[in-house]
């Protein structure tokens, strides 16, 4: 009996270990599935955030509208921030500038004009103005009639030193190198809207200028200046007189042609509006015997021939319409009496004086002096 006794208090004690076992073996398995599941679910957080941050840095629009970032050579970081601040919502500018400043974004500013639209993200924006990414901006003139009007237009629209423009105005080697002189280097200028980058220099726009000058004057248009008996500079020049004379587009085809029919008779060009510029006044209204004594190569009452530059830099519309012109034979013009800008034209000097005495009792009606 003792002996089974104790057979049968092993076997309990076997099966009391067995079940310790077990319940240790059961703690291990749960503390590794808890394990697991921590681990998972810091993995889960980690990913859910940079899905996040990916959506926010490099899939949400950086902005909702279309604007330029202009960052001048002594821009500083601050205001760049300051200006972005005032362009996008706080979120976004936030963004922008944990990021430049983890990447040091302060020595890496570059001078340029820089499109940001819809369309980019914070990581877009980012790219291209830490790389000097420019975006090229429109630069448009007309009605243009001085070199000083030109280098306003030029410094208002493009990062360039209006002062650096002129210089190249007096700059005699570089103008000669493109094939003009002093006097005439506006004609190579021709009034249009054009792509540039905002950083370009001055020497820069105006070789692009020659080029589109050597564009414009085609063989064909080379030929029917030739066929008139003129240059394109000369042509030019005509083209400016024509614009300062009538501001009707239909009528300054005739009026050129008009100048070149007294050309081509050696007639005086006897044209008010080179008096004007000769005086450096346009707001002159009514040309008088005392105007006329202006000692100027662009006083067309006193010397013959065409003034040796133009007087306005005259647009490629004007200039097509001079080349374009049908042929006529008057050689005398006359604003008309009505002040509406155009004129009366005349084949005599006869039918001319008759025009003339008409718009002066006009211009006396009116006490214009």
């Amino acid at each position: 009996m003792l002996f089974r006794a104790e057979i049968f208090a092993k076997f309990v004690h076997s099966l009391r270990m067995k079940q310790l076992g077990m319940k240790e073996k059961s703690k291990k398995n749960q503390g590794k599935r808890k394990g697991w599941l921590i681990t998972a679910g810091i993995i889960l957080i980690i990913v859910v955030t940079a899905i996040i941050c990916l959506k926010k840095y490099a899939v949400d629009s950086f902005t909702d509208h279309a604007f330029f970032l202009y960052i001048r050579p002594n821009t500083t970081y601050q205001e760049l921030l300051d200006t972005l601040k005032t362009k996008v919502d706080k979120n976004t500018y936030l963004r922008f500038r944990r990021m430049s400043r983890l990447d040091d974004y302060e020595r890496k500013m570059r001078p340029g004009a820089y499109r940001l639209d819809p369309s980019m993200s914070a990581v877009d924006v980012y790219k291209i103005l830490s790389r000097g990414l420019q975006s090229p901006v429109r630069f448009s003139f007309n009605n243009i009639r001085t070199p000083q009007q030109f280098a306003k237009r030029t410094s208002d629209q493009l990062m360039m030193d209006s002062a650096e423009v002129m210089q190249l105005f007096a700059d005699t080697a570089f103008i000669h190198e493109a094939g003009f002189t002093q006097e005439n280097f506006e004609a190579m200028l021709l009034p249009d809207s054009y792509e540039f980058y905002w950083t370009i220099s001055p020497e820069e726009l105006f070789k692009r200028m020659k080029k589109e000058y050597d564009r414009f004057w085609t063989d064909e248009r080379r030929d029917k200046a030739t066929a008139m008996g003129f240059t394109p500079v000369e042509i030019s020049i005509v083209a400016s007189i024509a614009e300062e004379e009538t501001n009707d587009k239909k009528e300054r085809g005739v009026v050129g042609r008009l100048y070149l029919n007294r050309l081509q008779i050696n007639m005086p060009l006897q044209a008010d509006p080179t008096i004007k510029f000769a005086l450096q006044d346009f707001s002159l209204r009514r040309i008088l015997n005392q105007h006329l004594l202006v000692e100027s190569a662009y006083n067309t009452y006193k010397y013959a021939g065409l003034p040796p530059g133009p007087i306005r830099i005259p647009t490629k519309q004007t200039i097509d319409a001079i080349l374009n012109s049908e042929p006529h034979s008057y050689i005398y013009m006359c604003a008309k009496e009505d002040f509406s800008g155009r004129h009366n034209f005349a084949t005599s000097f006869s039918q001319h004086q008759q025009n003339a005495a008409r718009y002066r009792k006009a211009l006396n009606q009116r006490n214009i002096r």
